[in-house]
């Protein structure tokens, strides 16, 4: 009984380099269109014009996304020593600048959370009042900044973490990043529980 083209089943024995690069590439193609699909961590459209920009540069993204990572791990080491200085207007300072390398890179929530430190540092709660106009005291800014930056790093290191992981990059444990949660990549772990298959689907 012939075998249809559309379907051959081959163990990974009979693989050639070069069956094996191009299923690799094929496979790293498709899960990258899946990282973009049922997540809310970076903005689709904006990450996708960073994509085609890049696309006949092939290090473009990859140092943009580096670049951020180095500013975002320098921002968040000067908050840190401004929040304990209480220097507020220069940590308003410090939230602006990453929040407009975020914004640019379509990690939408640590922008937004950038946004509100930046307007506390300012002793401005645009809650409150939706002109830029002092409404807090500084202790009460302060209280607010704590749980906030807090909240700040964790958005970071999960839009870290994405865009890691689109890239085919492992994270790094060097401990060269700030006291930052390390994320849960939910996928990992039930791909953990899942026993490797001994073949793989091959289409002609």
């Amino acid at each position: 009984m012939p075998v249809s083209p559309d379907l051959i089943v081959i163990s990974y024995e009979e693989l050639t380099v070069d069956d094996m690069i191009f299923h690799s590439i094929l496979k790293s193609a498709k899960d990258r269109e899946d990282m973009l699909k049922d997540q809310d961590v970076i903005d689709v459209e904006i990450f996708e014009q960073l994509v085609d920009l890049g696309e006949d540069d092939e290090g473009f993204l990859e140092d943009i996304i580096q670049d951020w990572i180095n500013q975002a791990k320098d921002k968040f080491e000067d908050m840190d020593k401004l929040l304990k200085e209480e220097s507020l207007l220069e940590l308003s300072r410090a939230a602006h600048s990453l929040k407009g390398s975020s914004s640019q890179l379509g990690a939408q929530k640590l922008k937004d959370s950038c946004g509100r430190l930046q307007h506390y540092g300012e002793l401005w709660d645009e809650d409150k009042d939706e002109l830029k106009t002092k409404n807090m005291t500084e202790e009460e800014a302060i209280k607010r900044i704590k749980p906030l930056l807090v909240t700040a790093k964790t958005e970071y290191a999960e839009a870290r973490h994405w865009m890691k992981t689109y890239l085919g990059i492992t994270e790094s444990d060097d401990g060269s990043e700030p006291d930052i949660p390390k994320p849960v990549d939910k996928a990992e772990e039930k791909a953990k529980s899942v026993s490797a298959p001994s073949k793989i689907q091959v289409t002609a």
